[in-house]
């Protein structure tokens, strides 16, 4: 078992400043020991952002892949210190992108795939 508060909390981190954090419920995320076993994917407007929990040199890392329709792709490294983010659009990184999907293939398919996005105008109404 590992200890994944810190790297909950960088994640989060994470979240909020490379997406914009007012229009998504990222509190509703939680890296969890069960995502060594599921695959997560969430869409986001214009896109999709999946997620999921590896060990890598006895650390828990998440690998985070975001893409939108507005021509970007992006591969990122989450640990619990730092996080690293690597464009793989049109073949760029072609290294980054093969170790991503490699890691993909060992966990399960994703079951659940849920909606971040919140509509401004419904939460007024409440």
């Amino acid at each position: 078992m590992h200890d994944l508060k810190k790297l909950d909390e960088k994640f989060h981190e994470f979240l909020k400043n490379g997406l914009n954090a007012k229009d998504y419920n990222f509190d509703e995320i939680e890296i969890t020991e069960k995502l060594l076993d599921e695959k997560k994917a969430f869409y986001i407007p214009f896109g999709y952002l999946t997620y999921f929990l590896v060990i890598e040199d006895g650390k828990p890392v998440v690998y985070v892949n975001a893409a939108t329709r507005m021509d970007t792709d992006t591969i990122c490294f989450v640990g619990e210190d730092s996080y690293e983010c690597y464009d793989v659009f049109l073949g760029n990184n072609r290294e980054i992108s093969e170790k991503y999907y490699s890691h993909s293939k060992k966990v399960k398919k994703f079951k659940d795939i849920e909606c971040l996005y919140k509509f401004k105008k419904q939460e007024k109404r409440k």
